[in-house]
């Protein structure tokens, strides 16, 4: 683990380097679109795809 930063740890550098991942895999605006859609509820793959609202 990190070490500690007045009262909080820091992540390791593995986690910083997954969750940099993550972050990169929605840099897309599509994705961050369907990332978006679904946080608005379940949503099928056709209305997905067709970016419907």
């Amino acid at each position: 683990m990190g070490e500690d930063n007045g009262g909080f740890t820091d992540p390791s550098d593995g986690v910083l380097t997954e969750a940099a991942a993550v972050f990169g895999l929605l840099a897309s605006p599509a994705r961050l679109h369907i990332m978006w859609a679904l946080s608005q509820g379940e949503s099928d793959v056709t209305r997905l795809a067709l970016g419907e609202r």
